[in-house]
């Protein structure tokens, strides 16, 4: 008698634990994950200028990449989509037999003395076999280490007169 009052206590603690993803989730990246910063910040010789660069290790299948820019709206406070010229389109970086980097810079005019723009990027990232996608991830950018991005990682770039 005991094992059958058990039985729909295991069933129901079964449902509850975490078990292996289902058959429609992404699996996990094989070598680390991929990462996205910002790499250039309106630099003295590019007034203006935000690059936004990416890393993707990898997989099983063909790395692509998209970049598109963000801004800070203090009014909404929210994050929005550049909408004119903040898509770099989607752009495959290599076949998958090792990790690879790439990204995409942005021009914006610089705004009115004392006031500040503020942008960040938002990267889509994929694994591609063919047409079907293997992998997937959306990423902000973050600030991390600058020996990867090329010397600056900043998670955003304040642009400013």
């Amino acid at each position: 008698m005991r094992p059958r009052r058990l039985a729909p206590l295991a069933v129901l603690l079964a449902g509850l634990l975490p078990g292996p993803a289902t058959a429609g989730a992404a699996p996990a990246w094989p070598e680390g994950r991929p990462w996205a910063t910002v790499n250039l910040c309106d630099p003295a010789d590019r007034p203006g200028a935000v690059g936004v660069r990416a890393g993707v290790p990898a997989g099983p299948g063909a790395q692509w990449l998209r970049v598109r820019a963000e801004w800070w709206d203090a009014v909404t406070r929210a994050w929005l989509p550049v909408r004119s010229g903040g898509d770099g389109g989607w752009q495959r970086l290599g076949d998958g037999r090792a990790g690879v980097r790439g990204g995409t810079t942005f021009g914006f005019t610089p705004p009115q003395a004392g006031r500040v723009l503020v942008v960040r990027g938002r990267v889509d990232v994929q694994i591609r076999r063919g047409p079907k996608v293997l992998r997937r991830a959306t990423l902000r950018t973050s600030a991390g280490d600058p020996s990867r991005s090329g010397g600056t990682a900043l998670a955003q770039c304040f642009v400013r007169r």
